[in-house]
């Protein structure tokens, strides 16, 4: 099923780890209308600026997959708004750049380690929040900093 003109709902739905602890991970229609406005307002254009593919590490995660792999229980993923991804041979800081640059409707956009990008939208009826973090280790733990370098 196709969410925008480059993405595709299996890129927002396949976990190794769902599939590894035979979990069901596949959305409701409601989480399905969620994944597409992702796509359509915040996936799609980044996919346009950089003309590169947009390569999904975490889309959606029902409340199984999320709690097994010790996500947040207020996770946006759980609702089909949030995706965590990179693009090869970009730069997580670049295209956090970007999002910033491209005054994207993010609600949420994190620069997890240096190694792959948060996203999430803003919630429907709300203001997009524009809260820009850093992940970073700090004694085996992660701590997440305001702003995009700190």
């Amino acid at each position: 099923m196709k969410l925008s003109k480059d993405f595709y709902l299996e890129e927002f739905v396949s976990s190794p780890t769902a599939t590894r602890h035979n979990i069901d991970n596949e959305p409701s229609p409601s989480v399905i209308e969620e994944l597409t406005k992702l796509c359509v307002e915040i996936m799609q254009p980044i996919r346009n600026y950089f003309e590169r593919a947009v390569i999904i590490s975490s889309g959606y995660r029902c409340l199984e997959l999320n709690t097994l792999i010790g996500g947040s229980k207020t996770s946006q993923h759980m609702k089909g708004q949030a995706a965590d991804f990179h693009i090869n041979t970009i730069s997580t800081a670049t295209i956090v750049d970007a999002c910033i640059k491209l005054s994207l409707p993010y609600h949420q956009l994190i620069n997890e380690f240096g190694r792959w990008v948060h996203i999430s939208k803003c919630h429907q009826g709300s203001e997009p929040g524009k809260q820009v973090m850093t992940a970073v280790k700090q004694d085996g733990k992660t701590v997440y900093k305001r702003g995009q370098y700190a």
